[in-house]
């Protein structure tokens, strides 16, 4: 682990790479990897089971841990989906933006 602790956002995205590199992952070293409580790392993993279940990939437990068990087809689809997910949330902030601008814009233009 570096020395940078990841904020929530990220450290759900760290614990799912870990996962779909087939990792088997449990509560209590992930808390002690994120210096965070376990109760923390119990909502990361419904977040990423959320995730998971828009692809049909379930969350595994075993006495090893949590871990996730698909084709890496199926893991490639996961990456792909969520990558443009991320995209489509830039575009919609920066097209936010640019609608902001527009109006400044015009209201400036108005003033000349």
């Amino acid at each position: 682990m570096n020395s940078e602790t990841p904020n929530s956002r990220k450290r759900k995205f760290i614990i799912l790479n870990r996962l779909l590199n087939g990792e088997h992952l449990s509560y209590h070293h992930l808390a002690n990897d994120y210096f965070v409580s376990r109760s923390s790392i119990a909502n990361d993993i419904i977040f990423i089971k959320k995730l998971l279940a828009e692809d049909n990939v379930p969350l595994k437990f075993d006495n090893s841990g949590t871990f996730i068990e698909c084709s890496e087809l199926k893991k490639q689809n996961i990456i792909k989906r969520i990558i443009l997910k991320d995209n489509e949330i830039i575009v919609r902030a920066n097209q936010h933006w640019l609608v902001g601008y527009m109006k400044m814009h015009r209201y400036f233009i108005q003033l000349i």
